[in-house]
């Protein structure tokens, strides 16, 4: 049987019974509920005593109800209470945390993109990261690089040479290896212009009075750290070593006035320092051999530098003896005083004995100046010799 047809035959069954209740028949029709037809069917079999009773039963039953309903509403009233308080914050609540999700969930999304677009961004910079992070591992090295051209100024400063051109030496080999990098090449330029520096302090040097040694080593460096071919140096060592003479000699400007004063401190210098030319220049230049193996061109340069080469020390020799004919004829006609002029003479005998030993000859500039004062100066002079070691005045002469 269907629930639709079970409803009906429960109307026929309590039809009478709802005519009785009619004022409520519209209100149990529209409410009829399992509970209800249940109490309705026990109505019609209960027996008329227990009927009569009924209402007075629900009475009870609904006095008692209403009084376990006020005993617990007073029994419990704060927990009503303050449920309802709570209901009403979580009602509260729960709408804050609605739109607090909504804002973080369009936040979230938000958060989404941004992160999407740091992803692309960062991709793209994977290279630089790359190359700063190469770049911080590398830093001491790269550091000490970059420091190379203050380094080598300071040590052209101080005079260490030999430090300063291993550093350019070693800041060269790396522009050679990297020349792709242009700050490689702006390095070698800080650094070729510090040896400029000191190219320039070198041959400032050679202008000096410098013993062997010193003349050694600048030629050394000047060799290392320049393009000159070995005349050009051998050039440059004899120009410089006399503008150093010229300037010792122009010391003697204040003694113009005083010939035979003039002339004495004159032959001094030119014994000192002429003679040390010379052995430097044979120290530092020993032989002919550079000059013998400069290579042959089909120009002839190579014959013109060995030429040049072989020249110069003779061409020096000369133009020194030169220079003390022209002072020789300036200076010993003013002096008028013999033992004057036989001390110079005797001066000049020992110069020209120290600077013959190097293969320079003034002995003519001499005789022409002095003419048979010379002759007897030099004749007395091998006497004294020849007294002193035992030999005859002919034989020395």
């Amino acid at each position: 049987m269907s629930t639709d047809q079970s409803a009906q035959d429960d109307s026929y069954a309590f039809g009478p019974l709802l005519d009785i209740l009619d004022p409520l028949k519209q209100i149990i029709s529209s409410t009829s509920t399992p509970t209800i037809t249940s109490y309705l069917s026990r109505l019609t079999s209960i027996s008329l005593p227990s009927l009569a009773n009924e209402q007075q039963a629900l009475e009870s039953e609904k006095a008692s109800l209403s009084a376990t309903l006020k005993s617990s509403g007073q029994r419990d009233h704060d927990a009503f209470v303050s449920a309802a308080d709570h209901a009403d914050a979580y009602r509260t609540s729960y709408e804050t945390l609605s739109t607090g999700v909504d804002g973080l969930s369009k936040q979230c999304t938000k958060l989404g993109n941004a992160v999407g677009e740091f992803n692309t961004f960062a991709s793209a910079q994977s290279t630089e990261r790359t190359r700063a992070s190469l770049l911080l591992s590398n830093h001491d090295r790269l550091l000490d690089i970059l420091e190379m051209p203050s380094l080598v100024a300071t040590c052209v400063q101080n005079g260490y040479y030999t430090e300063a051109m291993d550093l350019t030496a070693h800041v060269r080999r790396l522009s050679m290896r990297f020349s792709e990098h242009p700050l490689l090449e702006e390095l070698v330029k800080e650094v070729d212009s510090s040896m400029e520096d000191m190219v320039s302090n070198l041959l400032t040097l050679l202008r000096q009075s410098i013993k062997l040694p010193t003349a050694i080593k600048v030629i050394g460096y000047l060799r290392r750290s320049t393009q000159l071919t070995d005349p050009e140096l051998r050039y440059i060592f004899l120009l410089s070593r006399w503008k150093h003479l010229e300037d010792m000699i122009g010391t003697l400007k204040p003694l113009q006035n005083d010939s035979a004063r003039y002339m004495k401190r004159y032959v001094e210098l030119i014994r000192e320092y002429g003679f040390a030319i010379f052995m430097q220049y044979r120290s530092i230049f020993p032989d002919d051999t550079a000059v013998d193996g400069l290579s042959s061109h089909g120009d002839g340069t190579g014959l013109v530098e060995r030429t040049f080469a072989k020249n110069l020390l003779p061409s020096f020799a000369q133009n020194l003896v030169t220079s003390i004919r022209e002072t020789l004829e300036e200076h010993v006609p003013q002096m008028t005083d013999t033992g004057g002029r036989q001390s110079l003479l005797t001066q000049l005998l020992y110069c020209a004995q120290s600077l013959g030993r190097v293969g320079v000859d003034f002995t003519g500039a001499c005789v022409d100046v002095f003419g048979d004062e010379w002759v007897e100066g030099v004749k007395n002079h091998a006497a004294i010799q020849a007294r002193l070691s035992g030999g005859s005045v002919a034989e020395k002469i």
